[in-house]
């Protein structure tokens, strides 16, 4: 069974590309700070520079980054058979309360629901950073109404009884994730999913190139 998801659900990776690290004013800041560079006009490059094309080649990227972590922490493990990205890039309409997010699909083995219940009801008797996790992120707040309920038993009923499983079975995903420590911190305040947005920024800083995104006006 194949699911449709982002990670807007499974945090793995941020590709937030509005006013971020990895917008394009920021990657290519040393094009306009280059003394060589003085007196070129970049107000009349901006205009052709093609957005789409850069955000296009941030998402594979992203997604070989993304695939990487899947392998790692997640595939062949607790019921999910693969987790893997085609690159694409989704953005908001309004950057208000939103960004941009990577498309994930998530490839379940036959007997997932076995697993995933037994992994639970383990998580719920335990009551550590799993259970911390959903209620941290999944609990309402003035300005925010959460659409994942905020504890563990919900959520496995709701995916036992098929309710919005595109979305919880990528929470599973998620808390599968947080369950192998991959967003806690260590010693150096730094955690894997730190070090993951790292590599993705020193790859795209290192090896996209302003000229490459820069189109002929057209007539």
């Amino acid at each position: 069974m194949k699911f449709e998801t982002s990670t807007s659900i499974i945090p793995m990776l941020y590709v937030g590309m509005y006013d971020s690290v990895l917008s394009p004013e920021s990657v290519f800041n040393y094009e306009f700070e280059d003394e060589e560079n003085k007196g070129r006009d970049f107000d009349e490059e901006w205009e052709r520079f093609d957005y789409t094309a850069y955000k296009t080649a941030v998402g594979k990227k992203a997604a070989a980054i993304a695939e990487r972590i899947a392998e790692e922490y997640l595939n062949g493990k607790n019921g999910i058979k693969a987790v893997t990205s085609n690159g694409d890039i989704l953005s908001p309409k309004y950057y208000n309360f939103s960004t941009d997010v990577l498309s994930i699909d998530v490839e379940m083995e036959e007997d997932f629901m076995e697993v995933l219940q037994s992994n639970f009801k383990k998580w719920e008797k335990e009551n550590g950073a799993v259970a911390k996790w959903v209620k941290d992120h999944y609990t309402s707040y003035d300005g925010f109404l959460s659409a994942i309920p905020n504890n563990l038993a919900e959520i496995a009923s709701n995916i036992a009884d098929g309710i919005d499983l595109d979305r919880l079975i990528g929470v599973y995903v998620c808390l599968c994730l947080v369950d192998t420590g991959y967003f806690q911190k260590d010693a150096w305040n730094e955690s894997e999913y730190d070090k993951s947005n790292l590599d993705l920024v020193e790859d795209v800083e290192g090896n996209l190139y302003w000229d490459e995104f820069l189109v002929e006006k057209t007539a």
